[in-house]
């Protein structure tokens, strides 16, 4: 489902595309014949926002890339022409490893760090007297927006003391090993980095 405002020319489409798709409650036949007409409707939005973030610096659209990749990912499926991987299960440890087809890379590598999550997040509890409720990307219920605030504070910890961790775990991705690090988040979940993924410089931000 997705949804077309014509006002603003914004496409909203919740997990129907992003940079980690995945199709599993329908063929690949079909799923390539919504995107397709996704991309048919380009001529009625400028933009493409989506459920998942992929490290996009706040309120930027998806990137131009995505859509098209995806389709011709789809379409490697299809003809058998496709290369997989295997990553580590982004649900952690203990959970099974999961085949992947990629193309192209993040574009905003810059953002990929805590500092910049931090200094995002900061952007929108600086408006929080602009709106009652926070809804995420997955289910129906308001998550509060004290949940901003919580999470903002386990980046803050973080940022300060890269050792207040409460697990610490090694994890191979495409032929490399690394150790990942996971902050509780209070009343939430947990805030998962590595040694060069914490600040801005780290990950080569412009003007660093």
């Amino acid at each position: 489902m997705i949804f077309l405002d014509e006002k603003t020319r914004s496409l909203f489409c919740g997990d129907a595309l992003n940079y980690n798709l995945g199709i599993r409650s329908m063929s690949i036949e079909v799923a390539v014949k919504y995107l397709e007409r996704m991309r048919d409707m380009g001529d009625r939005y400028e933009g493409i926002y989506t459920g998942h973030h992929d490290f996009r610096p706040l309120g930027a659209p998806l990137g131009e890339d995505c859509l098209p990749n995806a389709i011709d990912l789809c379409y490697q499926l299809l003809n058998g022409t496709y290369s997989p991987v295997i990553v580590p299960s982004p649900w952690g440890p203990g959970r099974p490893d999961q085949i992947m087809v990629l193309k192209g890379r993040n574009r905003h590598a810059e953002y990929a760090t805590v500092e910049a999550l931090y200094d995002e997040l900061a952007k929108i509890t600086a408006r929080m007297d602009e709106f009652d409720g926070l809804y995420p990307g997955h289910g129906l219920v308001d998550a509060g927006t004290i949940m901003l605030v919580n999470v903002m504070e386990a980046c803050k910890a973080v940022l300060d003391d890269p050792e207040c961790y409460d697990w610490k775990g090694q994890v191979s991705r495409h032929g490399v090993t690394r150790t990942l690090y996971r902050k509780m988040i209070y009343q939430s979940g947990y805030l998962v980095y590595s040694r060069d993924k914490l600040y801005r410089a780290s990950a080569g931000a412009p003007g660093s």
